[in-house]
């Protein structure tokens, strides 16, 4: 899916209830649908994967798994990310 990134903030802290660590990269997006809506995602990378966006905002093709969740429900996971273009955003 091409999409523009507009956040990847890479976040690392311990969990004061459990102790475990928990790092990551919250990833924010915008894309647009076959017939033209315009959706806002949010998704979770890895804590190294902040590198791969090495340009904000940018053009980047993501690639999501597809997994069922407890409910049965399909969710997408982070898989990749490859760098398209500078996007350029005027508002």
């Amino acid at each position: 899916m091409k999409a523009i990134i507009v956040k990847a903030k890479p976040y690392s802290f311990t969990d004061s209830k459990t102790g475990n660590k928990l790092e990551g990269t919250s990833v924010q997006y915008f894309t647009k649908t076959p017939d033209g809506e315009f959706l806002i995602g949010k998704t979770t990378a890895s804590y190294e994967d902040v590198s791969k966006f090495k340009e904000i905002p940018g053009v980047y093709e993501l690639e999501f798994d597809y997994l069922p969740n407890a409910k049965g429900q399909l969710v997408g996971h982070f898989r990749s990310a490859k760098y398209i273009e500078k996007a350029v955003i005027n508002i």
